[in-house]
């Protein structure tokens, strides 16, 4: 949980970097010395007319700079949400699982670890931009989750039944 917020933390402060990043005078210096020293890339003609610049190219990159800044954009709400639900979940349930008294102990911490790799799967999913990502990391998940069912169950047939006195 603590990383979780260390990581959003940090994406935070990358976004507002990057945004201030965008008025830096020093980049717009830059921006202007490339613009003087190459004034063809600036306005290059497009089917061989240079008398009336073509505005389509510049719009469709506007128009896709936009969409992917709002995909970013949700993308960062989505694991928001997700976290905090992931948060009141877990309150949720290790409340319920305090008031059953000692014996609910490995049971708190198997909720606890099946709600992190659940939500865990979740935020990896929404956050990752290509499958290659997805495939090792799940396995991973997969393999802790498994292990975290099999104690459970292990637990259970453990623990000694009483057998009737003749």
């Amino acid at each position: 949980m603590k990383t979780l917020l260390q990581y959003i933390v940090l994406l935070i402060g990358c976004s507002a970097a990057i945004a201030m990043a965008a008025d830096d005078p020093k980049v717009l210096e830059w921006e202007a010395a490339a613009q003087k020293a190459y004034p063809e890339a600036a306005e290059q003609p497009v089917n061989g007319t240079a008398s009336t610049p073509d505005t389509t190219v510049a719009n469709a990159d506007k128009l896709t700079h936009e969409f992917r800044i709002k995909r970013e954009t949700n993308k960062l709400y989505e694991a928001g949400f997700v976290s905090a639900l992931a948060v009141i979940l877990l309150f949720i349930v290790l409340r319920f699982l305090s008031n059953k008294g000692p014996s609910a102990t490995p049971h708190m911490v198997s909720a606890t670890g099946l709600i992190c790799i659940v939500f865990g799967t979740i935020l990896l999913v929404l956050m990752a931009d290509t499958e290659s990502q997805l495939t090792a990391s799940v396995g991973i998940l997969g393999a802790v989750a498994g292990y975290l069912f099999r104690s459970m169950h292990q637990d259970s047939e453990q623990k000694p039944k009483s057998e009737p006195s003749s």
